[in-house]
């Protein structure tokens, strides 16, 4: 029998625990003053023509279709969905909530950082209740 190992997810880790794995995962290394050096690739950031919204009649009038938000299937939706779970279930996942950058001098994540869609929806939702009120 062989035993499943589960991606472990990092819940609010310190800025150590942060570099730590940086540099244990070799996603980094250390400057000689002792900064931590990230080469972030070509694919960083989101980009303002990566947005799509499903196609559906119901909300087809209220948004504004062109080139920031674009129309896509439902079927297509549903098939990225299936591969980013099966990619979080494959891989470790380091979830920040209300990380407050003026804290903070400098801190640049592990490659490969990654939300749950759950936990990225409950970050917007509690963001909502307290702007509201």
């Amino acid at each position: 029998m062989t035993t499943m190992v589960l991606p472990h997810v990092f819940l609010n880790p310190t800025p150590a625990v942060l570099v730590e794995e940086s540099l244990r995962r070799s996603d980094a290394h250390l400057s000689y003053t002792g900064a931590l050096v990230v080469q972030t690739g070509v694919f960083t950031g989101r980009s303002p023509g990566d947005r799509y919204i499903v196609a559906d009649p119901a909300i087809h009038d209220l948004v504004w279709w062109g080139d920031i938000n674009q129309p896509i299937a439902g079927h297509v939706f549903d098939d990225l969905e299936q591969r980013m779970r099966a990619h979080l279930a494959a891989h470790d996942t380091f979830v920040l909530h209300d990380f407050d950058l003026s804290k903070h001098w400098c801190l640049f994540p592990p490659a490969g950082v990654g939300f749950s869609l759950a936990q990225a929806l409950e970050t917007l939702r509690e963001a909502d209740l307290r702007r509201d009120g």
